[in-house]
């Protein structure tokens, strides 16, 4: 009886050790494994600049902790940029892209999920491939600390709209919304 509670002591502290390490901020809504990922247009993809996505108002209060917002983040994007910049993130894993309009040079957010740190989604495997093709074709990010003397590259992201919270992000857009998740991942140049 008591290596059974031993051993269940053990898991119980492993298992909450490894999920506490996956974000907790809207998580559901940032893995596509909320209820209202039903409602996201997937097969009515969106084309947009990062310039359109920054200017775009946000119809959200500073700091919005509830389900997905519908129109706004149940909108699919396809966003042709320059990747500037990215890391790992060491709080929930996600890969943290800074990307910047082609012809105004705004800067936006895009992240990649951890696939890993998803609840019960049938997009996990669509976040492992978008995180291995960048691995394979950008590099391995550092964790919690950008590249240094990173050259640009040109990108295409699909990617589902969010807005996060005012919190300092770096590159974050003024009207915060970002691409979170990234669905899909090709390098142009």
């Amino acid at each position: 009886m008591k290596k059974n509670l031993f051993l269940f002591s053990i898991f119980y502290f492993a298992y909450t050790f490894s999920h506490a390490q996956c974000g907790s901020e809207r998580q559901k809504v940032k893995t596509l494994s909320d209820k209202d990922t039903t409602a996201i247009r997937f097969s009515n993809i969106q084309n947009a600049s990062v310039h359109y996505l920054v200017n775009k108002p946000a119809t959200v209060p500073d700091y919005h902790k509830g389900p997905r917002l519908q129109p706004e983040e149940t909108t699919v994007y396809k966003v042709k940029c320059q990747l500037v910049n990215y890391k790992q993130e060491s709080n929930d894993g996600d890969y943290h892209l800074v990307i910047i309009d082609l012809s105004t040079k705004e800067k936006m957010v895009a992240e990649m999920v951890d696939p890993d740190c998803v609840g019960h989604t049938s997009h996990k495997d669509e976040f492992a491939k978008v995180r291995r093709d960048f691995t394979e074709k950008i590099g391995t990010p550092l964790k919690d600390k950008f590249q240094k003397k990173f050259k640009y590259r040109l990108i295409e992201l699909k990617g589902i709209s969010y807005f996060d919270k005012k919190h300092g992000v770096t590159s974050s857009a003024k009207n915060r919304r970002e691409l979170h998740p990234v669905i899909g991942f090709i390098v142009l140049d």
